[in-house]
């Protein structure tokens, strides 16, 4: 058999319906075998097929559909049954069947009977003025896959030719030829006058009167056999209508799904009608893994594509990615475009997420309280990441709060159940140690002997409220007043028991001392004192009595006694008395008074005075320049006295003996040679 490759652009074989979900090709009878290749993407078509009618009042083709899958570039074979000839007014060939096959392995979808021809011939070969020939009166055929319409010649006879002379009897390919009156067509076998075709026999002859026991009244039925059948003849037949002249309905084959035949449907030609759905590419995109850690790229996203044609083609965008899945991605809208063999298009988007950002906060919620104690705490805060969270401080703490804690820096370490982590970290503070500031500030003492300082310093650190004690003196405050010259330790302790001491020093001036010098007044008022005062602070003041002077020397003065206040700059004050005497007419004064004896006189410095006077008195000794060298108490009692002044040098010296009293009991001079 021929094959012809079907070209749609030819439009020879071929028509095509369309319309916005189905496509459709219709194949019509052509003499010939027709090609059909599955489309791209087409994986399930449905097949219609009609058998054809058979000739004169011949019986109605078969009608038979089903559903199959197929694979894109098949091709299938496909051939469309004629007509049956009408040789007279009653003498038909039966219709050719019609069928749809895979050209690869000759696998049969389906088949459509042709209807079965007008057999009605002329009884015991006379009536009617017809020559009768066995085998031939009324004989029809039948095309593709369906009997010869079934003859009316003697008893026995088998299906005679059809139409065109010579073709084989009772019907062409896969089917037996009709049979004759109450008989059976035979097997082809090149013979002319048997019937049937290869390995298939004939369906069986008619009876010579409706209701007798043959099947198709006086025709005989098409071809059986396991791949169809022809139509019954006159009088119906198998598949046919009952008591109408003419052939019956043709039956079918069905290699498909859920479908049926229907027989006696198809007037004419046959036909077969071919029908798929266009498929295109339908994709879906979804995340598979959404990003772990906020600010992350390891989510991924697949997509999955459905109809179309195979193989398809992936771009993800933005990632520029072609496969299927898309791995390493950050968070957002991604687009997926897919292209199928068949140059169709799809796309679809997929939202990528990340959770918020792990953000962990870390505060200290209670401070130590003593300094070197373990009172502290601290707490935290996180937000964001995927719950639940591991927390981890430095020191071992696995919980969100810390105690139990000593002064410092603390980190807190957060992990999510993604493994994303944040830290933060806080101080954990304690008062400073109990400090005394050793640099007291102090008031010392003004006067020597007195108790005018102070002693005041700073205490830090520590917690309050703090409690002092001095020693000694057990003062209570910061402060210390009313102290003496000396040393004293403070003590002072905080609310935690902690203690610390300090010492500060009170000093005080040296005491106030003055020395004087005077001169004796000569009678005419020019005595002179002079006062050298050491202690204290100076500056000094000085106040003289009776005189009202206030300079440390006075001078210009008359014989008398004479008193100086003395006031430092603390206002601390001391005192002196001072005597100016008298020396008018002291060369006239004998040195053997009567009171008075001085011997020896020169002398090396070592002389005796004797005295004829009782009572307490002193003697005075003052060189050529009016100083004082030398003083003593004598004795209270008459006798003598011995000087020694051995250490003044060579001259000429003054002495005078005065009583408590200040008076004057004798003066002279002496004169020391060595």
């Amino acid at each position: 058999m021929k094959k012809i490759i079907l070209i749609l652009c030819c439009g020879v074989f071929l028509s095509v319906g369309r319309n916005a979900n189905a496509q459709t090709a219709t194949f019509n009878y052509t003499g010939s075998l027709q090609t059909w290749t599955v489309p791209c993407g087409v994986t399930t078509i449905t097949v219609t097929a009609f058998g054809a009618q058979g000739g004169d009042v011949g019986g109605l083709g078969a009608k038979i559909q089903g559903t199959f899958t197929t694979t894109p570039a098949e091709v299938l074979d496909v051939l469309v049954g004629g007509a049956g000839c009408s040789n007279d007014a009653s003498h038909g060939s039966g219709g050719g069947g019609s069928f749809v096959v895979k050209a690869s392995n000759d696998t049969i979808l389906v088949i459509a009977g042709g209807g079965g021809g007008h057999g009605a011939g002329g009884i015991d070969g006379t009536s009617n003025g017809w020559v009768s020939r066995l085998g031939q009166s009324g004989a029809g055929s039948g095309s593709a896959a369906s009997g010869g319409g079934g003859g009316a010649a003697a008893s026995g006879a088998a299906g005679g030719v059809g139409c065109n002379i010579g073709s084989p009897a009772g019907g062409s390919t896969w089917a037996g030829g009709g049979g004759g009156f109450c008989g059976n067509g035979g097997l082809y076998n090149s013979n002319a006058s048997t019937g049937g075709f290869s390995y298939l026999n004939g369906g069986a002859g008619g009876s010579a009167a409706a209701g007798a026991n043959c099947v198709g009244g006086y025709g005989g039925g098409g071809g059986a056999g396991d791949r169809g059948a022809g139509g019954g003849g006159y009088s119906g037949g198998a598949g046919g209508t009952s008591n109408t002249i003419g052939g019956g309905g043709g039956g079918s084959y069905n290699a498909g799904t859920n479908q049926s035949g229907t027989a006696g449907f198809q007037s004419g030609n046959g036909q077969v009608i071919i029908t798929w759905v266009a498929s295109t590419p339908v994709v879906t995109a979804t995340a598979v893994t959404n990003v772990s850690c906020h600010g992350g790229s390891n989510a991924s996203a697949n997509a999955v594509v459905t109809g179309g044609g195979t193989p398809y083609t992936y771009l993800w965008t933005p990632s520029s990615q072609t496969n299927a899945t898309a791995t390493g991605l950050s968070a957002g809208t991604y687009t997926i475009g897919v292209s199928d063999a068949c140059g169709h298009t799809a796309s679809a988007s997929v939202a990528i997420t990340q959770p918020l950002v792990l953000a962990a906060t870390a505060t200290t919620s209670t401070n130590v309280t003593c300094h070197g104690g373990s009172t502290g705490a601290t707490a935290s805060t996180v937000t964001g990441g995927s719950t639940p969270y591991t927390y981890s401080w430095t020191g071992g703490s696995t919980n969100a709060t810390a105690t139990g804690l000593t002064a410092g820096s603390y980190t807190l370490t957060v992990h999510d159940m993604n493994g994303c982590s944040a830290t933060a970290s806080t101080v954990v503070t304690q008062p400073n140690a109990l400090v005394i500031d050793t640099t007291f500030t102090t008031a010392n003492v003004l006067c020597n002997s007195g108790n005018t300082g102070s002693a005041k310093t700073v205490v830090s650190g520590g917690s309050s409220p703090y409690t002092y004690l001095w020693t000694p003196g057990g003062g209570s405050t910061d402060s210390a007043v009313g102290l003496s010259a000396g040393t004293y330790t403070l003590m002072v302790s905080d609310a935690c028991g902690a203690s610390a001491t300090a010492s500060a020093t009170i000093t005080q001036p040296t005491a106030i001392g003055i020395t004087s010098v005077s001169t004796p007044d000569n009678g005419t008022t020019n005595g002179t004192i002079a006062l050298t005062v050491s202690g204290g602070n100076s500056p000094y003041m000085y106040v003289w009595t009776p005189s009202g002077k206030t300079t440390a020397t006075i001078s210009s003065e008359s014989a008398g006694t004479y008193k100086c206040i003395v006031t430092d700059a603390n206002g601390c004050k001391d005192s002196v008395s001072v005597k100016i005497k008298s020396i008018a007419g002291i060369n006239g004064i004998s040195d053997n008074s009567a009171q008075i004896v001085v011997y020896p006189n020169p002398n090396n410095g070592l002389f005796t005075i004797e005295s004829s006077v009782g009572g307490a008195s002193s003697v005075e000794i003052y060189n050529i320049l009016g100083e004082k060298v030398y003083t003593r108490n004598l004795s209270t009692t008459k006798g003598t006295n011995t000087i020694n002044v051995g250490n003044q040098p060579n001259g000429v010296y003054l002495y005078r003996i005065i009583s408590d009293s200040g008076d004057l009991l004798g003066e002279g001079r002496i004169s020391i040679q060595k």
